[in-house]
């Protein structure tokens, strides 16, 4: 019989509120996969969360938020939508869908309630071309929840073969399609040669791997961009500031600021996640420390882990700009990737950040 939970694909890993030392894969976040671009990234992702599943022999899955971010969606549930473009929104859930029933599981759409009419016709749209049932919402054409489990017996099966180090690996691949780069001043990116290193920033050392406020899961790994680093480069580290701090800390800072000045470059790990949703800018903490290490070294870059736009008012002080969505359990690996050029920088914004200097956009095509 399936366990009584669901895997929440917008949480993208498994929950198990019964069994919480249950692990699972965490994915890149929907807004993750939306800065991509590509609805069939979408379509990967999805058979993925899929085969885990059918491995746990769960029938249904919580599709990502068909809203637009910033239409009546709250601050917390933002990266749980793919973008603030609803064609692409749409395109995106189609084949997510679609991932899911090809891969024997059903779909529960996950509408937040709404007064847009776009949305709404988005969701029609939705309901004439795949088997779902709703979550939040309720349109007549849907099935109901007994009706879509009825639909995910009849298509579903169990992998041959299933494999968490493959599902880990896969997760790497999809977080580089969702780390943007905003700023390359000099082509400073990738690196080339074997500069002298500093990483700077505590994000570097924890992974920025989801959104808070969701449901707590158990990841089958985590690997840190200083975790990853270490394969690749000799890199000195410093910690530069606290997780959730406001308050600079002047000692932190006036060791990372020494250590980068004797360095060849400096990367400074930025989190805004951590910090209050409706503020735009990043604490202080992290402000400050930015800006001692951009006055002892101009060959500076700035990794921006974030869900949500965040005001860049220290643009100019920096060479490179890379800005990292919630990528899952292997992000970090992932942002180490481009950074050192073992891939190539694709992503574009999928929400609207504020610039000082150039009107970014979306960035979407």
């Amino acid at each position: 019989m399936p366990r009584k939970c669901m895997i929440d694909s917008s949480v993208c890993g498994l929950w198990r509120p019964k069994k919480p030392e249950a692990y699972s894969v965490c994915f890149p976040s929907p807004i993750a996969i939306g800065a991509s671009g590509d609805p069939e990234i979408a379509r990967k992702m999805a058979a993925l969360v899929a085969q885990s599943a059918a491995e746990e022999r769960i029938p249904l899955l919580l599709t990502p938020v068909i809203n637009r971010a910033y239409s009546r969606t709250a601050p917390e549930e933002r990266s749980l939508c793919f973008s603030d473009d609803l064609d692409l929104n749409l395109r995106m859930l189609i084949v997510w869908t679609e991932g899911l029933q090809a891969n024997g599981v059903g779909a529960v759409l996950n509408l937040l309630p709404s007064e847009d009419s776009d949305e709404m016709q988005a969701l029609r749209e939705i309901s004439q071309r795949v088997k779902v049932c709703a979550y939040h919402a309720i349109n007549g054409n849907m099935p109901t929840l007994a009706e879509a489990r009825k639909a995910a017996r009849a298509y579903r099966k169990r992998p041959e073969e299933f494999d968490w180090g493959m599902q880990h690996h896969q997760a790497r691949k999809l977080a580089r399609r969702g780390i943007v780069l905003l700023k390359n001043e000099g082509r400073l990116l990738p690196f080339h040669g074997n500069p002298k290193i500093v990483m700077i920033g505590e994000a570097a050392e924890t992974p920025c791997f989801r959104s808070s406020g969701l449901p707590p899961i158990v990841c089958t790994e985590t690997l840190s961009a200083l975790q990853a680093v270490r394969s690749v480069s000799p890199v000195r580290y410093e910690k530069g500031y606290h997780e959730g701090a406001e308050q600079p800390d002047e000692g932190l800072i006036r060791d990372a600021s020494a250590l980068a000045a004797e360095s060849d470059l400096a990367i400074v790990f930025l989190h805004a996640e951590g910090a209050e949703k409706s503020v735009l800018s990043l604490p202080a903490s992290q402000e400050q420390l930015l800006m001692e290490v951009t006055k002892v070294q101009p060959k500076t870059v700035a990794v921006l882990h974030t869900d949500r736009p965040v005001e860049t008012p220290w643009l100019n002080q920096v060479q490179a700009l890379v800005v990292a969505f919630p990528g899952g359990q292997a992000g970090g690996a992932a942002v180490i990737d481009l950074l050192f050029g073992a891939v190539p920088f694709t992503g574009k914004l999928p929400i609207p950040f504020p610039s000082p200097d150039f009107r970014l956009g979306f960035g979407l095509t």
